[in-house]
């Protein structure tokens, strides 16, 4: 038993460390539910670790009660947890009602020697695990999987997902490691260890959070940018979309974009560059050719940007490349479980092969080698042929996909990327328009803070370890724990051309004096030049960073506060807390910059092409 002052301590901080009580309560609660199964390790045999996970292992155990029934296992070790009585409770709780035939359906769970066991229908395999087993086999050189094998695991995930987000919740860490497969060929999604609950859950009919969440949690490759951005509006269900499109990608490939990179180098690739696509991740031109233009818009519908434009899965369900190619569980049987993937490889090869032979709007034909069991009916190809009927898919039931695009902006703007979204800003467009030979538009901003403390190489060590390693606490904050400027740009050398690498436009920093009380950091202007439509504000933030004169944990609120002004540049200026942490002793002084820093927009130049310079007056639209 803990001592009571370690008790109050803990509940202050909404941690879970179980005592007797803690334990005994939450326990209490889950058998008011009435589970078929009992509680207590010592009613169950463990029989084989079936996977591990940063603070969990699963395993496959027989109940001797139920007539050694098979269950899987969930070991959650909660002395590595940070997750509240209450979340905890309302989250196993929420599970349990969960009854859907895509999602891994969750028995009960108990508390027993600090540690939660949560009881689950038994799946022995995983999409991952299936696709390892085929790399040991064969070449995945042309991909892993065919259309047919992809559209039908990618509906039976949406269909999860549609379940589940219309119940107020967000997975969060959709990827084939949480896809599993079934003996009878069932998809189902499991691990809801970072689930959360986003609004009133009509299953539960608890009022819970809000509508958009803000903690960062989430495998970092599979990630949505608003869950990295950590966005002051925070994020909602679509950030699940865009984890599906990564894990369609890795249905191909074998593993995620950037799968090859450490988590921090993962968030900038993400935050910096285009969404992935099948071309991108190609290593030799036309690899993936196999794969038509249907399934490569379905991928480019999950990966957009914009979360507020990209479909729902309900919406999803529609596209095309569903409705044409997915087949029934029957099929995953024969394609998937059946041990030879040898004939499915050939046909890839020799599809491939042909369509990198043939125009791209030339009718798709498929030769006669198929994978085993699967008839010629089922790979029959023809249908990826472009139609009006795909071509004007967007979101289906009248929702409408992005606004329409502004008019646009002169071809003199040369400096302008009509791709970015800031091409579009109303005050940008107006100041464009009666200016012939203007090149673009620049603005001027002086960043205001205390100079950041040396890194940790302990905190930086833990960061670039690996890709799976990036997972804050509940509460959110600091996008990346303790890793500051020097050690990423050290995760930066020798890194990809297309992520951020130069330092920021024009950036300078000065001294402005001593430090006012004994022991802070010397006081900085920090200037740069934002050239608006072509530069981005992560992109911007992101180059302080490996500069050194920003750190790490700051990148996102100092993001967030640049792209407010580049909004709205008359706002002018904007002070804001900081996330780097104060030296003991040391209190937050918005007025001394303590914990806090101000961004200020200096001015803003057009610049035309005969290299002449105009200040601009940018006011607020009546």
């Amino acid at each position: 038993m803990q001592q009571q002052p370690q008790q109050q301590h803990d509940q202050l901080l909404g941690r879970l460390h179980p005592t007797a009580s803690s334990t005994s309560m939450f326990n209490a609660a889950a058998a008011a539910v009435g589970d078929s199964w009992p509680r207590g390790k010592a009613n169950y045999s463990m029989q084989k670790l079936l996977g591990t996970g940063a603070t969990s292992k699963v395993y496959r155990a027989i109940c001797p009660a139920r007539n050694n029934a098979e269950i899987a296992i969930k070991v959650v070790n909660l002395d590595s947890s940070s997750v509240s009585m209450d979340e905890l409770h309302r989250e196993t709780q929420g599970m349990k009602k969960l009854r859907h035939e895509n999602i891994v359906a969750y028995y009960g769970s108990f508390i027993e020697d600090k540690f939660l066991f949560i009881l689950m229908d038994l799946c022995e395999r995983s999409l991952l695990d299936v696709i390892n087993k085929v790399k040991v086999a064969r070449s995945i050189a042309h991909g892993v999987f065919e259309e047919h094998t992809i559209a039908t695991i990618v509906r039976e995930v949406l269909k999860g997902l549609q379940y589940i987000h219309e119940n107020g919740l967000v997975h969060r860490d959709i990827k084939c490691g949480n896809i599993l497969l079934k003996n009878d060929g069932s998809v189902q999604i499991a691990d809801f260890g970072v689930t959360a609950f986003i609004n009133t859950n009509p299953l539960t009919g608890l009022s819970v959070n809000p509508v958009s969440r803000h903690t960062f949690v989430g495998t970092p490759c599979w990630m949505a940018p608003e869950v990295m951005e950590q966005r002051q509006y925070g994020y909602t269900t679509k950030a699940d979309i865009w984890s599906l499109g990564i894990t369609a990608l890795e249905l191909v490939t074998g593993s995620a974009p950037y799968a090859k990179f450490p988590p921090l180098k993962v968030i900038i690739l993400t935050l910096n560059n285009d969404p992935p696509n099948l071309a991108s991740v190609e290593e030799k031109p036309g690899q993936y050719s196999a794969y038509g233009h249907k399934f490569r818009k379905f991928v480019s519908a999950c990966l957009v940007r914009n979360d507020s434009e990209r479909p729902s899965a309900k919406q999803m369900l529609q596209h095309p490349f569903i409705k044409a190619k997915a087949k029934d569980k029957e099929y995953i049987v024969r394609a998937v479980l059946s041990g030879d993937s040898h004939h499915l490889h050939h046909h890839l090869s020799q599809l491939s092969g042909k369509r990198r032979s043939q125009q791209q709007n030339d009718s798709n034909s498929v030769d006669s080698a198929t994978p085993v069991a699967i008839s010629q009916r089922d790979v029959e190809d023809n249908d990826d042929e472009e139609d009006d009927e795909e071509d004007e898919w967007q979101f289906p039931e009248g929702a409408t996909a992005a606004a329409p695009a502004a008019a646009p902006v002169s071809e003199l703007a040369a400096e302008v990327d009509q791709d970015n979204s800031d091409s579009r800003l109303p005050w940008l467009r107006a100041a464009l328009s009666g200016r012939p030979g203007c090149r673009g538009v620049y603005l001027k901003f002086r960043l205001r803070k205390r100079k950041d403390d040396a890194p940790s190489p302990a905190g930086a060590a833990a960061l670039l370890s690996g890709p799976d390693s990036l997972v804050a606490g509940a509460g959110g904050g600091s996008i990346i724990g303790a890793l500051t400027s020097a050690a990423a740009a050290a995760a930066l050398d020798g890194s990809s051309n297309n992520a951020a690498t130069a330092p920021a436009s024009g950036a300078s920093s000065s001294t402005l004096g001593s430090q006012p009380v004994a022991g802070l950091a010397e006081l900085q202007d920090i200037s740069f030049d934002f050239a608006v439509g072509k530069d981005r504000a992560n992109g911007i933030t992101m180059e302080l960073v490996e500069s050194g004169l920003v750190s790490m944990h700051d990148m996102v609120v100092i993001s967030r506060a640049l792209q407010t002004l580049i909004d709205a540049p008359w706002a002018r200026e904007r002070v804001f807390p900081l996330n780097t942490p104060l030296p003991s002793g040391v209190f937050a002084d918005e007025a001394e910059f303590v914990g806090y820093a101000g961004l200020s927009v200096v001015s803003v130049t057009a610049v035309y092409e005969d290299a002449r310079e105009e200040p601009l007056r940018i006011e607020k639209a009546a």
